[in-house]
């Protein structure tokens, strides 16, 4: 016998008869990796915090995502949920420090002041990084148009046709989003 780590190479059959419920990440998509990121934060982040970053995050994403589909090129496929966790596993090496130790009392263990800001930046380098890195270097270019359009409030979802559904379409408005970026 032995004992792997998932099977995401395994046949259905194979894990039918593992006795589970096999799902492509097609069909499970890309925001229940942000919802269970985000109760993770819960855990040791201000829930006022994560009630404001949680349909930021979804914003975000679900318009970068839909934005490189359409419009970039990825030099190895991928998709929502593969770049979804991406962004997170890069916004979880800045704020993960922020996560009380052994040592720490959760009741006195006090966040810096502007966690708000350093989430918001989290947030803005795991996006770039993790969306924005794993696209072909030709397209990025418009990615970074997009996106520092996206972050200044434009409405980029008429600009370059962006459709995510009837349903999200309604709930996204654009938002202005202060962080500082540099010119290249």
């Amino acid at each position: 016998m032995f004992e792997v780590d998932d099977l995401s190479h395994a046949s259905p059959a194979t894990v039918s008869r593992c006795g589970m419920v096999l799902l492509e990440q097609h069909q499970l998509g890309h925001n229940v990796f942000i919802t269970t990121y985000v109760n993770y934060l819960r855990t040791f982040i201000d829930a006022k915090h994560c009630d404001k970053l949680d349909p930021l995050f979804h914003f975000l994403v679900d318009i970068c995502v839909e934005f490189t589909r359409k419009n970039c090129k990825f030099p190895c496929p991928g998709n929502g949920a593969y770049v979804v966790n991406h962004t997170i596993k890069y916004m979880d090496c800045y704020l993960d420090q922020f996560k009380p130790g052994p040592e720490d009392e959760p009741e006195n263990f006090e966040q810096p002041k502007d966690m708000w800001d350093r989430i918001i930046n989290s947030l803005v380098y795991g996006l770039i990084w993790g969306i924005g890195g794993c696209i072909e270097e030709l397209t990025r270019g418009k990615f970074d148009a997009m996106f520092k359009q996206l972050l200044a409030g434009e409405d980029v979802m008429t600009e370059y046709s962006i459709d995510l559904g009837e349903e999200k379409n309604a709930s996204y408005e654009p938002t202005k989003i202060d962080v500082k970026l540099g010119e290249i």
